[in-house]
């Protein structure tokens, strides 16, 4: 029998050796626009002037980032600050407060991007 490294290689689950793919779901490309399109227009200009908007600026970047990359605390850090915000501008902001639900629902909706389903052996 031939023992090569390629043979037991092949011999070995093919999704345990392949490395994860980071294709996004369609509700994260979305959510990740909207947050560019927030972060570039709204919080960039105003860092100079108001230094919480660098802090917001980042955060909307982490987010992007951990969306591609698949990390499960972004992920969960999303979902609490979108529903803070929500909860936050629905009296003062109903505009805003709407958009941060949509990306709510849209990130929410996407969990399985971030929690695969276990696959069963039976």
């Amino acid at each position: 029998m031939d023992a090569s490294p390629a043979r037991a290689v092949s011999n070995t689950n093919y999704d345990r050796v392949r490395p994860r793919r980071l294709i996004m779901p369609w509700q994260l490309w979305v959510v990740s626009v909207l947050l560019g399109l927030e972060g570039i227009l709204g919080n960039l200009p105003l860092m100079f002037s108001h230094p919480m908007a660098a802090v917001w600026f980042l955060a909307k970047c982490l987010f992007i980032t951990g969306f591609y990359l698949r990390w499960r605390p972004v992920f969960i850090i999303f979902l609490i600050e979108a529903a803070i915000h929500t909860l936050a501008f629905a009296s003062s902001a109903p505009g805003v407060a709407l958009i941060n639900l949509v990306m709510l629902i849209l990130v929410a909706s996407s969990v399985r991007h971030f929690f695969p389903a276990q696959r069963s052996f039976l």
